[in-house]
């Protein structure tokens, strides 16, 4: 009997040490791209450093789409890839920035860039004027990385990098004062009256 419990045991940490590692496995293969943000002293520059997370070998392209604030042009939008060489194109349309890099092929037709570190680019901002509010830049569908192990994009099921922009100078609400609480009046004894039994 002591057998079957120990047997029994043994197989359920096995199960759970199982489970356990299949899903660290599948967490470290997930490909995607990060965003960090930052924001000039005066608000009016947001720096925005995007890296790759979870690829494979060389990247043959990525791509990363986002809404920019309003009132920004492609003039306003600065990209450079982290990587010597390597041509970005970029263009903002509707209020929307896209940023694409695309591998040729070497002498030997061999297609790919190592990224070191997964660092992809760095992409400034300028803004018309300071930032007031919170600003948020989420990469949008068709944001895309392929590597050795082929392509994906936010809309298959590569994960949505979130970032958001806090501006310095942002003003900050005024503390209030919790309400005092009122209170119901303390009924008082008259001490010239004489309690009546």
């Amino acid at each position: 009997m002591k057998n079957k419990k120990i047997i029994s045991l043994v197989c359920a940490l096995a199960m759970i040490f199982t489970m356990f590692s299949s899903l660290v496995v599948n967490a470290a293969e997930t490909k995607g791209i990060s965003l960090a943000s930052s924001i000039s002293k005066d608000d009016t520059v947001i720096t925005v450093d995007a890296t790759a997370t979870g690829t494979v070998g060389k990247l043959k392209s990525f791509g990363i789409s986002f809404a920019v604030p309003e009132g920004v042009a492609n003039s306003n939008v600065k990209a450079t890839a982290a990587v010597d060489g390597v041509t970005l194109t970029k263009n903002v349309k509707d209020g929307v920035l896209t940023l694409a890099f695309v591998a040729m092929p070497d002498d030997d037709g061999n297609v790919g860039v190592d990224f070191p570190n997964g660092k992809l680019a760095t992409i400034e901002i300028t803004l018309s004027s300071a930032l007031a509010d919170d600003y948020e830049i989420k990469l949008l569908d068709k944001s895309s990385i392929a590597d050795d192990n082929g392509e994906i994009t936010v809309a298959k099921g590569m994960t949505a990098a979130t970032t958001t922009v806090v501006p310095r100078n942002k003003p900050t609400p005024k503390p209030t004062s919790p309400a005092r609480p009122t209170m119901a009046p303390i009924p008082t004894v008259n001490p010239d009256q004489t309690a009546v039994p």
